[in-house]
C-alpha cells in the first residue's frame, strides 16, 4: 500500500500486538527506499530505551553514521550540557530539512514512555519545512494526531486487520515455502482456527513442511497432499 502510494507518504505508522509482522514490513520498506536513493536511519527501541534522552542518543549516533552534517556538534554541546530539550532542538531542523531524501525509521517505538515523545513526535511530523518520512511501529498507540496527518500529509495508517494475513496472504506463504498447493477450503480453515494472525499461520507452515516431508521420506510412499487436521488439533 504504501510502496504503492505517489508521492511515498511522510508518515506511515503499524500498530499492532507482536507476530503480525510490523518490522518486516519496515524492513522491506527500508530496501526499498535505499535501492530509491534516501537517506535511511533505522531505530530499533527495547526495554532499555524508556525515555526520550536514549532515543536522541540513538538518533544522533545513527545520523552521525549516515553523515548528516552539524550532528557531530550536538552531540558535543549535549555532552557539555545534558538538556534533551536543546538536543531535540537541533535534531529537528536537522532532520526536517535534509539534502537529500531522509527516512526515519523507528521500530518498538512503544517502549519509549517518555511524555516528552509526542511533542518530539509532532514536531518532526508537522515541522512547516520537513521533507522527512517518518515510519514507525509500536505494539501500543503512537502518540501523534494521526487524523490530522492524515489530512495535511496522506499519512498511512496501518493496524493489526491491515496486517492480518487473507487467503490470498496464506497460499502465497505456503507456495513460497513449497508446500502442496492449498484448496480454498483449507485456506478459509487456516485463516479461522489462526484469525489471520501472521504469527500463527507461520508457525502453522513449519508444521505443515516438517509433516510433509516426514510421510515423503517414509519408505514406499510419496509425499501427500495437505492433511490439516492433526496440524490443527496440534
Amino acid at each position: 500500500m504504501a510502496l504503492q502510494m505517489d508521492p511515498f507518504p511522510r508518515l506511515v505508522t503499524a500498530s499492532a500486538p507482536p507476530g503480525y509482522g510490523k518490522t518486516v514490513m519496515l524492513g522491506k520498506l527500508h530496501d526499498e527506499l535505499t535501492s530509491r536513493g534516501y537517506t535511511c536511519l533505522w531505530l530499533t527501541l527495547d526495554d532499555r530505551d524508556s525515555d526520550l534522552s536514549t532515543l536522541l542518543h540513538r538518533l544522533c549516533a545513527s545520523m552521525v553514521h549516515a553523515g548528516i552534517e552539524g550532528v557531530r556538534e550536538i552531540a558535543s554541546a549535549s555532552g557539555r550540557f545534558p538538556d534533551r530539550g536543546a538536543t531535540a532542538d537541533a535534531v529537528v531542523p536537522l532532520l526536517a530539512r535534509p539534502t537529500s531524501p531522509t527516512a526515519l525509521f523507528i521500530d518498538n517505538l512503544g517502549f519509549c514512555q517518555d511524555p516528552a515523545l509526542e511533542l518530539f513526535l509532532q514536531r518532526l511530523v508537522f515541522h512547516p519545512q520537513s521533507h522527512l518520512h517518518l515510519l514507525l511501529s509500536s505494539t501500543l498507540d503512537i502518540p501523534l494526531d494521526l487524523a490530522r496527518a492524515k489530512l495535511e500529509l496522506g499519512a498511512l495508517e496501518l493496524r493489526a486487520p491491515h496486517l492480518s494475513f487473507d487467503r490470498a496472504s496464506a497460499s502465497s506463504l505456503l507456495r513460497e515455502a513449497g508446500l502442496p498447493s492449498a484448496n480454498d477450503q483449507q485456506l478459509d480453515r487456516i485463516i479461522a482456527h489462526t484469525e489471520g494472525w501472521p504469527a500463527a499461520v507461520r508457525l502453522l507452515q513449519v508444521l505443515m513442511l516438517g509433516d510433509v516431508s516426514e510421510r515423503a521420506a517414509a519408505p514406499g510412499r510419496s509425499a501427500p497432499g495437505l492433511d490439516l487436521d492433526p496440524l490443527l488439533i496440534r
